[in-house]
């Protein structure tokens, strides 16, 4: 298996699923969701380059920067990663 990516997550009843970690900054109280193949991330994970049981380190706030300790709470959710990532939001603005 290739080192650079995460082995996909099937349940008991063989469905797909992954975590979303949901995260407040505790500097400027910004909210954000990090989806991982992972439940303990940034503990543990993957990024390219990195083995699969690596410690990550630290979540940076992609608002503010700050390393600051942050609220964490996991969600399982079913599902790959990209059938979650614009969902069915409708699109207001395409970037060129």
């Amino acid at each position: 298996m290739d080192k650079d990516f995460a082995a996909i997550n099937k349940d008991s009843e063989d469905k797909v699923f992954h975590w979303q970690h949901k995260i407040k900054c505790g500097n400027c109280g910004l909210h954000f969701i990090a989806l991982s193949d992972f439940e303990h991330w940034p503990q543990r994970g993957t990024t390219r380059g990195q083995n699969l049981d690596e410690p990550l380190g630290v979540v940076f706030c992609p608002e503010c920067g700050s390393t600051e300790p942050k609220l964490h709470a996991v969600e399982k959710v079913e599902g790959y990663i990209f059938q979650h990532v614009f969902g069915t939001a409708t699109l207001l603005h395409r970037m060129t």
